[in-house]
């Protein structure tokens, strides 16, 4: 009984060095991808980011707009799995951040509602800001 015990300790380790290991890279992922947007929009834009700090599936997202609150760039990283990494997502047209509510039901078709409702949160990030 004391070798099973054992051995379902060290299976529990490894499990948490290995969630440690990956939720590292989703960290460094994030951090890249915002060092990367604020260098090619360098003082002209002005960039937002959300991440839900509830327990559950959480969505991230970062945009980037201009002075006229126009969405320029929107990265987002959906999912439930550690190896989620931030992806680009082509906005087509011109979506000003505060009139996101009149384009809801396109927006959370192509996102989901979960990534929509952080593009909202970083979207007033951005307007309470301003």
């Amino acid at each position: 009984m004391d070798k099973n015990f054992l051995v379902i300790g060290i299976m529990f380790f490894v499990a948490y060095i290995f969630q440690f290991i990956f939720t590292l890279l989703q960290t460094k992922n994030i951090t890249n991808t915002y060092l990367m947007l604020s260098k090619k929009y360098k003082g002209n834009y002005y960039i937002g980011m959300n991440k839900r700090k509830k327990i559950g599936l959480n969505s991230i997202v970062i945009i980037v707009v201009d002075h006229s609150m126009v969405i320029k760039e929107l990265h987002a990283m959906k999912g439930i799995f550690l190896t989620s990494r931030m992806k680009p997502i082509i906005v087509k047209g011109e979506i000003k951040i505060n009139e996101l509510s009149n384009e809801k039901e396109i927006l959370e078709k192509k996102l989901g509602k979960k990534v929509y409702m952080a593009l909202q949160n970083a979207a007033e990030n951005i307007l309470d800001c301003v």
